[in-house]
């Protein structure tokens, strides 16, 4: 009976805390600045707000306030002389081009000499050393879903005192892979399989397409709109890249005033205005559509170029 009369204060002080400790837990109003806990200290409340979406800023061209990061892009030049040596040098040969005197398919090549190439090799030769201006096309046609043949057959042979159109019906008698035609001046050497294939992109009819301002020729391809390479009826069943970069804003300007031709003859116009030969290099697959290369060549391409590169 005593030790029941001992614990009876202790039970009472016991429940008087616990009360204490649940109004201060549920029952007190927090503070929206600071809040009091029980052992008396304060910590900062921070009251949530409501997360803001994104917002377009137009002063500083990206999201937020926060201005964009620098441009990827390399940087933009006032002059050709502002140029690092190596671009000043292309930008010059594309310029160079343009004021080149082509040999005519008929006209004479005293000597022309090749070792070990292929039909896509020993064209760019023809076309570097002679000045042929040639259109060249390493797209097997139509895309295969299994493995594909590649051009792998190499040609030696020496001939003097002959045409261009004679030295190409040469090269592609030695190799059946490859045909060639004329289109106003331009060799165009094509894959034969490619070359009789209604749905060849290069082969497509184009009812009208037009560069009304002048523009770096480059982007007669790519971009800005009209781009022949963005037209449906390339970009349906060909992926094409651009090899060989510069300064665009400093390459030849040309005009294009193009009304049913193909694909392959406004490629034509533009490289007989520039003055320099072109090619389209197969890379391979992606996705079912192929994907291939494409280049003006103010110069000879470097060796490997033709190369596989399924």
């Amino acid at each position: 009976m005593r030790r029941a009369k001992l614990l009876l204060p202790v039970v009472a002080v016991s429940v008087i805390v616990i009360a204490g400790l649940l109004l201060v837990f549920f029952y007190k109003r927090p503070n929206p600045v600071a809040e009091e806990t029980a052992f008396g200290e304060e910590t900062s409340v921070v009251e949530e707000k409501p997360v803001q979406e994104d917002v377009f800023e137009p002063i500083y061209g990206g999201y937020g306030n926060t201005p964009p990061p620098p441009p990827m892009s390399p940087p933009r030049y006032q002059s050709i002389e502002e140029l690092p040596y190596n671009m000043r040098q292309r930008i010059e040969e594309l310029h160079a081009a343009r004021e080149r005197d082509f040999t005519p398919l008929d006209g004479k090549v005293d000597d022309f000499s090749v070792t070990e190439l292929t039909v896509p090799e020993a064209v760019a030769q023809l076309s570097s050393d002679c000045n042929v201006l040639c259109g060249i096309e390493v797209v097997p046609w139509p895309s295969p879903s299994g493995s594909i043949t590649w051009p792998t057959q190499r040609i030696s042979l020496s001939m003097q005192k002959l045409t261009p159109r004679q030295i190409l019906d040469k090269l592609v008698s030695l190799d059946p892979t490859f045909t060639w035609f004329e289109d106003e001046g331009v060799a165009n050497v094509v894959m034969r399989q490619a070359y009789g294939s209604p749905d060849y992109p290069l082969n497509r009819l184009i009812a009208q397409f037009q560069v009304k301002e002048p523009r770096p020729y480059s982007s007669v391809f790519f971009g800005p709109r009209p781009a022949l390479f963005l037209l449906p009826e390339v970009r349906d069943s060909l992926a094409m890249g651009v090899t060989g970069r510069w300064p665009q804003e400093f390459e030849p300007h040309v005009l294009v005033d193009a009304v049913d031709t193909t694909v392959r003859q406004i490629i034509n116009k533009v490289a007989r205005e520039v003055g320099m030969s072109w090619s389209i290099v197969s890379c391979g697959m992606f996705r079912g559509k192929r994907v291939a290369g494409f280049r003006m060549h103010p110069r000879r391409p470097e060796p490997g170029y033709f190369d596989d590169r399924r």
